[in-house]
């Protein structure tokens, strides 16, 4: 019992940890983060002419075109994007749609860390 009670503690110590980093991390990134407002004509183009030709990437190919049309509306703002789904968004097709909006991609996080360390 006394193992369990201080595995209990421990738990909650580290999940009060992570939330304070959480937050923290939040805090750093809103300075640096843009929220992207998605177009009708992002929707129709996923639908038309899609990146991700899977059906079941639909949901991914939206994402990326709506980070994509921001991209190449802001065009001379840094910017980079984040995620670790390598199966859609490290395809080779969708990096080069990204590096031709000078998106830099990320696909783990300690890449990321180190190049927003750099700015």
């Amino acid at each position: 019992m006394n193992d369990l009670e201080q595995s209990q503690v421990k738990y909650d110590l580290l999940s009060r940890q992570l939330n304070d980093e959480f937050i923290e991390v939040l805090r750093v990134l809103e300075s640096r983060l843009t929220l992207i407002h998605p177009q009708p004509d992002t929707l129709r183009r996923t639908l038309v002419d899609p990146k991700l030709n899977k059906l079941t990437e639909k949901r991914d190919d939206f994402i990326l075109r709506c980070i994509l049309d921001h991209a190449q509306n802001y065009s001379e703002e840094r910017k980079a994007f984040f995620s670790e789904n390598m199966k859609q968004f490290g395809q080779q097709n969708v990096r080069d749609a990204c590096r031709e909006v000078g998106i830099t991609y990320f696909g783990n996080i300690d890449n990321l860390q180190g190049w927003l360390q750099s700015l």
